[in-house]
């Protein structure tokens, strides 16, 4: 999608991107998929969601201060974190892990289970380098089986994200704020403001109609 998956703040209008996203979690929602397609379009949206207070947003390979922030040997492949995103106000860091789910007419779909959640658990533990640890999913999918008491036991919370709602609510907030004033109708703009008491000059010349 985005070169090297990263994205600036704001690089595009809020609105038409939240609805390419939309329309590109409805077109994978009943697939069953590798999740590299939400991996990019998380990194994507992730800027412009304003509640997730990010501001940039990288795949875990293409990190650019991943070897100064990590110890050092840190693989830079398959460690369990997918993405990792830096907070706005802080610049401190997000461990992300990301689950595509086949959903159902519901919009439901199958829990992420503890093993799936392991490794991500162990390599974003060290709570000096992660301020916050997301789960982001497609849909409504829940941590299943023993998956919560292993998120409990790991000493972090784990924040669960439906990036499908997240996206419908930045877009609600962006098209209302787009809202045209009420004052600057085309309507309103034809029928000019209206016409102000006192003496009305015949025709002709705006100037010096009746005096005293």
């Amino acid at each position: 999608m985005s070169e090297n998956a990263a994205t600036a703040v704001n690089p595009e209008p809020v609105s038409p991107v939240m609805a390419d996203a939309l329309a590109e979690l409805e077109r994978y929602a009943h697939l069953e998929t590798d999740g590299i397609w939400l991996e990019d379009l998380t990194a994507k949206v992730a800027p412009l969601v304003r509640d997730w207070n990010v501001d940039r947003c990288w795949r875990w390979a293409e990190w650019p201060e991943r070897e100064e922030v990590m110890p050092p040997g840190t693989p830079s492949v398959d460690v369990g974190i997918d993405l990792v995103a830096r907070r706005r106000d802080d610049g401190r860091w997000i461990a992300i892990q990301v689950k595509s789910r086949k959903l159902d007419s519901r919009g439901k779909g199958r829990p992420v289970t503890s093993d799936e959640m392991n490794k991500f658990l162990s390599a974003a533990a060290n709570p000096d380098i992660w301020a916050e640890r997301w789960l982001i999913v497609n849909g409504a999918v829940r941590l299943g089986g023993h998956s919560p008491g292993k998120v409990s036991m790991s000493g972090a919370p784990v924040k669960s994200v439906n990036l499908t709602q997240a996206v419908e609510s930045q877009r609600a907030a962006a098209d209302a704020e787009v809202e045209p004033c009420p004052h600057c109708t085309r309507d309103s703009a034809l029928t000019g403001p209206p016409a102000r008491g006192g003496g009305g000059g015949g025709g002709g010349g705006g100037g010096g109609g009746g005096g005293g």
